[in-house]
């Protein structure tokens, strides 16, 4: 076993075991705390058996199990992209309402502190 595997191994196993106590707190969307303690799992079968990569890519018509391993990196990274854009746009969204309301908020209020200051230095004239 090389080196980098005895660190690797150990190391996803953890996660993985971190991710599964996660799962049964339910701090997360089900997918999502579902999908994390699996591809912690799937990281420390590939690194424990690179074969198995190979055999999954020569099965889906890809040559070799590393450039399998980038496909589904660079679908993935796409993914999270589209995902944060989506995640930004409604947070932009959030904020132009908020602001919308305290503006219109803080105008209403300043008009009525605006007509009972006049109120009061007009009844002073008098």
């Amino acid at each position: 076993m090389l080196v980098f595997q005895l660190v690797a191994i150990p190391l996803a196993l953890l996660l993985f075991l971190w991710s599964a106590v996660r799962l049964f707190l339910g701090d997360r969307p089900r997918w999502i705390a579902l999908a994390r303690p699996l591809l912690w799992l799937a990281a420390a079968v590939a690194v424990w058996r690179p074969d198995l990569t190979t055999k999954v890519a020569q099965l889906l018509g890809i040559g070799r199990g590393a450039d399998l391993v980038l496909y589904a990196l660079a679908l993935a990274f796409l993914a999270a992209v589209f995902y944060f854009y989506r995640k930004s746009r409604q947070l932009e969204g959030e904020i132009t309402r908020l602001v919308r309301h305290v503006a219109l908020t803080t105008a209403e209020s300043g008009a009525e502190q605006a007509q009972s200051d006049e109120g009061q230095t007009t009844g002073a004239r008098e």
